[in-house]
């Protein structure tokens, strides 16, 4: 509706500027006679001067109120009137009406309106276009602008016409009436459809202004809800940034502490394997020791030492024979080392054992080994022999006879000392 109301005042704008497009035209509309109007187009422009004799009310310096064309047009159907303009024939010194001053600026001043609003032709231009356009350029020009004179507002001049620019006065400004009572009745009702629309809105614009204060009210309250909310959301983002910021040093400081304890890890691997390398060296070195002492375990010093045996029905002690036989003759040189191993081998397990003999103690001295009785009359008896047979002989065979025997004795209480210690100990004699 507003695009159309808009179209029609835009036409009726285009429709009230008409008569600027057909002013042109009416040079060939108007009869161009002898009346004042039209031979006064000269006297406008100052073309014709006045006559010397024209009666004081036509001078310029005193312009007389002339009648208006209304007036004209009003008086021209009575018989008085048009007696007047009939019998009154104007003389060539009345061709032309006296305007004021202010009326001939303004019109001097008005720029031509014609279509491009382009300045006026120089004289040779108007010559050439008269001859191709118009016979009289210069005439439609000058219609041109008494029409916009008489346009104009009618109290800055006054002048008489004739009844024929009359005529044409009045059917112009007829059409020009009709065309504003058009362009009145098209604002009336676009005023009508406007105040329907202002009272329509102004129906609705309670509702609308209760609606958008509630409306206000509630964008109020969420408002404050989201204000809360976001102060809330930002006291939790602090604490969250503290515990954030909490979080990263402790994890620098467990960054630091895990640095520091790969390179401790490293150390330890160096040095476990520096032990791993010394433990393996001295588990071999254990192993060896425990096979060597295995061996040594199995091994009895006193068989190495003292290798006891039996040849020829004879027992013997290192390859040495201890006695002999009537078939089975044995030096004493013989007898007597195997006698002195003996007594070595007894006296060297009463050291190991840790025990003193009761009443003998044992010299061993290889073939001359003796014991020594340390009770009773503490002699010292030969455990050897000899091949005498002198009286001394036989002597000495009854010492070394006592000093077997006195050997025998310390033989038991080894044997004995030997069961005390350990009662599963076996002896193989008695």
């Amino acid at each position: 509706m507003e695009m159309v109301e808009s179209s029609m005042l835009a036409k009726d704008a285009n429709s009230h500027c008409e008569w600027r497009n057909r002013l042109p035209t009416w040079p060939h509309q108007l009869t161009i006679s002898t009346c004042h109007p039209c031979r006064t187009v000269a006297a406008v422009w100052g073309r014709v001067p006045p006559q010397p004799n024209q009666p004081p009310h036509f001078r310029a310096n005193n312009p007389a109120r002339l009648p208006t064309s209304s007036s004209l047009s009003t008086n021209r159907d009575s018989p008085s009137s048009q007696s007047t303009v009939s019998s009154h024939h104007p003389g060539p010194a009345e061709s032309f009406v006296v305007l004021s001053e202010s009326t001939l600026g303004a019109a001097r001043a008005q720029p031509d309106l014609q279509g491009d609003h382009s300045p006026s032709p120089k004289p040779q231009d108007q010559s050439q276009a008269s001859s191709v356009r118009h016979p009289s350029p210069n005439i439609n020009n000058r219609v041109f602008k008494l029409a916009e004179l008489l346009s104009g507002n009618p109290a800055n001049f006054q002048h008489p016409l004739c009844t024929e620019c009359t005529d044409k006065l009045l059917e112009w400004m007829h059409n020009q009436l009709q065309s504003a009572k058009s362009n009145r009745d098209r604002y009336a009702i676009f005023e009508r459809e406007l105040n329907r629309e202002k009272s329509a809105a102004a129906e609705g614009s309670y509702e609308s202004c209760k609606k958008i204060k509630q409306d206000i009210e509630e964008l109020k309250i969420r408002e404050s809800v989201a204000v809360q909310k976001l102060r809330q959301t930002e006291s939790e983002c602090e604490k969250f940034e503290a515990e954030l910021r909490e979080i990263e040093r402790l994890e620098s400081e467990q960054d630091k502490e895990e640095e520091q304890f790969w390179d401790d890890y490293n150390q330890y691997l160096l040095e476990s394997e520096e032990i791993q390398s010394q433990l393996d060296s001295v588990t071999t070195r254990y192993r060896n020791d425990q096979n060597e002492l295995a061996k040594l375990k199995a091994t009895n010093v006193y068989k190495d030492a003292f290798c006891i045996g039996c040849e020829t029905g004879v027992g013997t002690i290192n390859g040495l024979r201890l006695g002999r036989l009537t078939d089975v003759p044995v030096e004493w040189v013989e007898i007597n080392a195997a006698w002195g191993h003996t007594a070595l081998l007894l006296q060297t397990l009463c050291k190991r054992m840790k025990f003193t003999l009761d009443g003998y103690r044992l010299i061993p001295m290889g073939s001359f080994s003796r014991i020594e009785r340390t009770k009773g009359d503490k002699s010292c008896l030969e455990l050897f022999g000899s091949d005498d047979f002198a009286l001394a002989r036989m002597l000495h065979n009854r010492r070394f006879d006592n000093a077997m025997v006195d050997f025998l004795e310390c033989l038991r209480q080894v044997s004995e000392q030997v069961i005390r210690r350990n009662p599963q100990a076996k002896i193989p004699f008695r």
